[in-house]
């Protein structure tokens, strides 16, 4: 039961997080995004499905909250410079008959110079997924988050009665980007029964949570065969 209230904790520690937004900050930073990386595209969470079923655009503080957790300013690779992660959104397509699917997700990152620019490191359409993906819950993607070591944490959670949750790491190591943590958790809201698998792809270690109907947690602990890291820019962590 520790891995579901840790995987709860998460969800509404981000939840939170939005509710604490500094708007006008956001404001800022995503007029800089767009300006600096000249991009057309949204980020990701400004669009929704409106109450006649068509694809909007948010607008106002529903859009600053929407796009607020799709970004983070930081120095990934520690030069002492600002570096940029964001998630960019394609527009939805209407399919007629009143479906809509939900458009591509891209999670890119920019390495800054010492002359304001950034030059792009990564771009990978298969990290996020899209708002439709989620399941009764809704979008899935629960943002970017920022980890002690500087490194990319894209949280993702959906579900109904079976609920899921998804946690990959990406770290600068060397002159790339690469996946070096994957946490997966399935659980049953009905029977109470679920599953944490916890891998440091670094490592190898691999720590596998059963939480039983009774509320108890059982751990497993195992060492996996180390592997090549794979790069950020090829990595496929949903398929």
């Amino acid at each position: 039961m520790k891995a579901l209230i840790v995987l709860l904790a998460a969800a509404v520690s981000f939840s939170t997080a939005h509710a604490q937004t500094d708007l006008q900050k956001v404001a800022k930073d995503v007029a800089k995004i767009k300006s600096d990386l000249g991009s057309q595209t949204e980020l990701a969470g400004a669009y929704y499905i409106d109450s006649n079923g068509k694809p909007a655009l948010a607008t106002g503080d529903d859009y600053l909250n929407a796009v607020a957790g799709s970004y983070l300013y930081a120095d990934f690779n520690k030069d002492g410079i600002q570096d940029l992660a964001v998630v960019f959104e394609d527009a939805p397509s209407s399919l007629g008959n009143g479906v809509v699917t939900m458009g591509n997700r891209s999670l890119q990152v920019f390495l800054g110079d010492q002359k304001g620019y950034y030059d792009q490191a990564v771009s990978n359409s298969q990290l996020v997924l899209a708002a439709d993906e989620g399941g009764a819950l809704g979008d899935p993607f629960n943002g970017l988050q920022l980890t002690s070591t500087n490194s990319i944490k894209v949280f993702h959670s959906g579900g109904s009665g079976l609920k899921w949750a998804l946690t990959q790491i990406y770290q600068y190591r060397g002159k790339d980007f690469y996946w070096i943590g994957d946490t997966r958790t399935d659980y049953n809201s009905g029977t109470r029964v679920g599953k944490t698998t916890d891998i440091n792809l670094i490592t190898g270690d691999e720590v596998i949570t059963n939480m039983k109907a009774d509320g108890t947690d059982q751990t497993i602990k195992k060492k996996l065969p180390v592997k090549p890291l794979v790069r950020m820019a090829v990595a496929n962590p949903n398929n």
